[in-house]
């Protein structure tokens, strides 16, 4: 549906730090495609302006979303597996407050 670089596999809009001047300066010279969601759009294209996104390892031990990492400091969309939602609340017990348990 859209090409994409492995080389830039890091994207969590949900959950993620951003610089506005390197977001303005990438829609200058890119427009956005609404077929590819936003943080991969941002993700595949920010080296094009001097950007940098961080390695998977240094990135899920800020913010994960569909790869499960013991102590994140975020998560953004809480995943469906279950195994991933039980890891996460023996580490986050206050976790289970806002991630309904639909695993039993």
């Amino acid at each position: 549906f859209f090409t994409f670089n492995r080389q830039y596999r890091v994207g969590n809009g949900g959950f993620s730090l951003r610089s506005r001047s390197k977001i303005l300066a990438l829609l200058a010279l890119i427009p956005y495609d609404s077929k590819i969601p936003e943080d991969v759009w941002y993700a595949q294209n920010l080296h094009r302006v001097n950007g940098s996104i961080p390695s998977i390892e240094i990135a899920k031990t800020f913010s994960v979303e569909s790869m499960y990492y013991v102590r994140p400091l975020g998560v953004h969309r809480f995943p469906w597996n279950c195994q991933f939602r039980a890891d996460l609340a023996k580490t986050c017990p206050e976790s289970m407050l806002i991630m309904p348990d639909v695993c039993h």
